[in-house]
């Protein structure tokens, strides 16, 4: 039982480590769509370099609005990967 609980805590942990060392998102752009969607356009280092230049993968995040203007609801998909940045016209 102590096994099962110390196995857990190190899984738990691990979780946490790894969910903490995704890079970060940066907004390119944002717009609303209609009256109570949001949808943010977004990119996010890849991992991947192409010679000298890094990769990114594009990504659309789209929320839905509350009447007090704030975000809930949001889902991430994923557009393109591995693009230059300076493709990803706003």
């Amino acid at each position: 039982m102590i096994r099962i609980i110390k196995v857990t805590i190190a899984f738990v942990m691990l979780s946490i480590f790894v969910m903490s060392c995704a890079p970060p998102v940066y907004l390119v752009g944002q717009r609303f769509v209609g009256t109570h969607k949001t949808a943010k356009i977004m990119i996010q280092d890849s991992g991947v370099k192409s010679g000298d230049d890094q990769l990114y993968n594009n990504i659309i995040r789209v929320c839905d609005l509350c009447e007090d203007a704030q975000e809930s609801n949001c889902k991430d998909t994923i557009v393109l990967t591995n693009v230059y940045p300076r493709s990803i016209v706003k």
